[in-house]
């Protein structure tokens, strides 16, 4: 599954899993995690939990679950 949200800059996003097990919110490139670093979660996100990162910058950020890296999202920065 894949999500995109589109944001105005100085935004706090909340990505709330709704999964069945924890997830790893993780920039793009998967393993690197190099394209945005606000989006690298310092932990894992347990199931019914959210992890929220301030946008500072304006740009398009593809991000992905680190423990299933087909779980995908992109957040569009205005």
């Amino acid at each position: 599954p894949s999500e995109t949200l589109t944001v105005t800059v100085d935004t706090l996003v909340n990505i709330r899993n709704d999964s069945t097990g924890d997830l790893r919110v993780a920039s793009d490139p998967h393993p690197a995690h190099t394209s945005y670093s606000p989006l690298n979660a310092p932990s894992l996100t347990p199931v019914q939990s959210s992890f929220a990162v301030k946008l500072m910058d304006k740009g398009t950020y593809h991000f992905h679950n680190h423990l299933n890296p087909a779980h995908t999202g992109t957040i569009i920065v205005q």
